[in-house]
């Protein structure tokens, strides 16, 4: 069942490094929501890194544009910061991966920035929607880090806790 937490978590001013903002926000999420017993809460929220600088989610086309334009041509990291909560505990971690955006044609950029599919995407593009749209984007790490959610350490994680 999905329950959202019932914050926006873009109004907060945290003063924190990514990797521990992240996870903080995480884990702010899911203590915003109730479980039971039985239940587990995931949480998880990402960030978009230009040489140490966040990429939130672009306001609006101009600011898309600019975004997209900066991420062109250089690598930028993407961490996502996953909190697991049970009634008992509620634990966090973290994963990177680097991303590299090549060169995109002019028609590609204006044609992508019409689409309006930059709204509400942190760095102003969703990887695996561009991915598949022909962009010229590589990955160093998880991908599913990059979507927004680490699946590979999220596995390995809620294994070690079915283990227990």
């Amino acid at each position: 069942m999905v329950r959202p937490a019932p914050i926006d978590d873009a109004t907060l001013r945290v003063d924190l490094p990514p990797c521990e903002l992240v996870t903080f926000l995480a884990h702010y999420k899911a203590a915003q929501v109730a479980c039971s017993a039985e239940e587990i809460v995931l949480a998880a929220d990402t960030l978009c890194l230009v040489k140490d600088r966040v990429l939130g989610k672009p306001k609006d086309i101009h600011s898309a544009r600019e975004m997209i334009s900066s991420l062109e041509g250089i690598s930028h990291e993407v961490v996502t910061g996953i909190a697991i909560k049970s009634a008992r505990s509620v634990n966090c971690w973290f994963d990177s991966a680097t991303v590299t955006l090549g060169r995109l044609s002019d028609a590609q950029r204006e044609s992508y920035l019409a689409s309006q599919l930059w709204r509400g995407k942190a760095g102003g593009y969703n990887y695996a929607e561009q991915v598949e749209a022909g962009w010229p984007l590589t990955c160093d790490g998880d991908p599913t880090t990059v979507m927004g959610l680490p699946m590979r350490l999220l596995s390995r994680e809620l294994k070690q806790r079915l283990e227990e």
